[in-house]
């Protein structure tokens, strides 16, 4: 296939959306740049300071918790629940709650590297790859190489996303990044063609994410909800509606050996000490008044937000005009003006009913959602503007570099 086919419409499914042609040399070209961008982008926070593993926030709890897991994992328990190494050799129920998938990963590493240094950054950065290769896969279903690129190079730095690697430490939130693009794209190839095998990637998909980060899972569940509703009503049938119901039922299925436990026994978890905690509930008021971390967060929205709506301006009608591209982007564009309102004060009566969630820290989770949306009204923007006016290229390019 010539280069120059690449980004033609193939012919229409069933329910009338098209795919993208791929042209696999360029996309191989995409793909080994974008893997290394991953590591680029990870390797250094493991080398900044002077050798040894940055102190980063949730990483000092992670590294107890692992040590811990993996010993009982060794013994022969498949799902540790119980981690009696904890609380000074007395134990704790730590993973019968928190979710175990960022454990698995990190036993896996460290039976590959021997070493629990080693194994973090092996974790971390094959979970930065998985994530480019994911995006990337569904990003090419709305836009040709160039577009997917920008896309996916955005998915892996924009702000929100560093933080959680670079300041937080958020292994667990790392790795979902890894599974909300499969999701994604198992919907859209089951959108085009609902196959067994596309319809269980989505629900393994899913089930992972519970398993790897719950709140995550929630706001991601919302975020594919409304994407699904965009879609049924602009293209008048049910079948995006029930293609998340599956996703939802198999995912949760899969999951519910964690899930399910933890649900029935919270009744028995003594949470007084956790009225103690100082902490803000994490809605814009309390960001925007807070300290330089909850204030940067703030930031983050809001630039994230204009971002979107210029990316959804900018991209022309001769580019977005293929109805499926159309949309996707108007389910992004929503979904990135609701993001922003979600985490608006009268929003935290919304998370009070969730079981056993703390809403600390829980309303800017939204952010993680953000990361996809802009990354992909900006790459359909990109590779509008080279096509039709290759002058807003640069503007565009000073827009995301300034959010960058």
């Amino acid at each position: 296939m010539h280069d120059k086919a690449e980004g033609s419409a193939l012919p229409r499914t069933n329910d009338g959306r098209r795919g993208v042609r791929f042209s696999y040399r360029t996309d191989i070209y995409s793909l080994v740049f974008l893997i290394a961008l991953a590591a680029a982008s990870t390797v250094p926070f493991f080398y900044a300071a002077g050798g040894h593993l940055p102190q980063a926030h949730d990483l000092r709890i992670h590294w107890v918790r692992m040590i811990a897991f993996d010993e009982v994992l060794r013994s022969g328990v498949l799902y540790p629940r119980w981690l009696s190494s904890l609380n000074y050799g007395l134990g704790a129920a730590t993973t019968s709650f928190y979710a175990p998938g960022i454990y698995y990963l990190m036993s896996v590493s460290h039976w590959v590297t021997g070493n629990w240094t080693s194994a973090i950054e092996l974790g971390v950065v094959s979970a930065a790859v998985a994530s480019a290769v994911a995006f990337y896969g569904y990003a090419r279903q709305l836009m040709p190489s160039l577009g997917a690129t920008i896309a996916t190079a955005l998915y892996l730095l924009l702000p929100y996303r560093m933080i959680d690697l670079y300041h937080r430490g958020a292994l667990a939130e790392l790795l979902g990044f890894v599974w909300m693009p499969l999701v994604l794209l198992s919907f859209s190839l089951s959108l085009r063609r609902a196959s067994a095998l596309n319809l269980v990637m989505g629900g393994v998909a899913f089930g992972a994410l519970v398993l790897t980060h719950p709140p995550t899972a929630y706001v991601f569940a919302l975020t594919l909800a409304i994407i699904a509703v965009v879609i049924a009503i602009r293209s008048r049938s049910w079948r995006p509606l029930v293609i998340v119901f599956v996703f939802g039922i198999m995912g949760g299925a899969l999951s519910a050996f964690y899930s399910l436990p933890a649900f029935l026994e919270l009744s028995y978890v003594k949470q007084e000490i956790t009225a103690t905690f100082e902490a803000r509930a994490g809605d814009l008021k309390d960001l925007i008044t807070g300290g330089p971390f909850e204030q940067m967060l703030a930031a983050i929205a809001f630039t994230g937000l204009v971002l979107s709506l210029a990316c959804y301006f900018f991209s022309s009608k001769a580019w977005v005009s293929e109805k499926s591209v159309r949309d996707d982007s108007i389910g992004w564009l929503i979904v990135s003006v609701a993001l922003v309102g979600a985490m608006a004060p009268f929003s935290r009566m919304l998370l009070r009913p969730l079981p056993g969630f703390n809403i600390t820290g829980f309303l800017w989770r939204w952010l993680a959602i953000q990361v996809i949306s802009v990354a992909i009204l900006a790459g359909l923007a990109f590779q509008a503007a080279w096509r039709s006016d290759r002058r807003r290229v640069v503007l565009l390019a000073v827009l995301t570099g300034t959010v960058l």
